[in-house]
């Protein structure tokens, strides 16, 4: 293998320890998590589809402007949305009400969303997982995703130790 093909190997490397070691901090850590699939690119361009975010809990009066959320539709569906909010307001009863905003969408969304909940999720990272294989929302999504993502990285590891095993044994043949 040439230099360069082990620079973008051991580079790839880096990047799935990178992403295993936020999952296995966050189970480690009973971090309340969930991981949803983008099926839209109304954030492009810092998310796009196919991407899965990672959002975590926050209480609901410490969110601010700026902030990607993720949040019930107001048809009553049940679907969720991601978008970033541009206008907050803390309303008499202490229940937060938003306004929020697609990045690639040319005007606000036209409702504005009433949270009563005392937390939030919040997005905390991005797992650019478009030519992955399509995983579940959700935590076993997110288990799904770590263990291929740990199967990926023994991929690499597995072979190149087994290869240095043999060049050790054949140098004392």
């Amino acid at each position: 293998m040439n230099r360069r093909m082990r620079r973008i190997v051991s580079d790839g490397l880096l990047v799935v320890l990178s992403i295993l070691g936020v999952f296995a901090s966050f189970l480690v850590l009973g971090e309340d998590f969930r991981i949803v699939r983008v099926v839209s690119d109304s954030m492009a361009p810092s998310i796009h589809r196919g991407d899965a975010l990672v959002f975590t809990s926050h209480p609901t009066k410490s969110i601010d402007t700026g902030e990607i959320l993720l949040l019930p539709l107001v048809d009553g569906s049940g679907a969720s949305y991601v978008h970033r909010v541009v206008e907050k307001k803390v309303l008499k009863d202490s229940s937060v009400e938003v306004v929020t905003k697609g990045d690639a969408n040319p005007s606000v969304d036209n409702w504005r969303i009433k949270i009563t909940s005392a937390e939030v999720p919040v997005y905390v990272a991005t797992v650019p997982t478009r030519h992955l294989p399509l995983f579940s929302s959700g935590k076993w999504g997110g288990v799904a995703l770590f263990i291929t993502l740990l199967l990926l990285c023994l991929s690499f590891i597995w072979p190149s130790a087994r290869a240095r095993k043999r060049e050790i044994s054949n140098s004392f043949d």
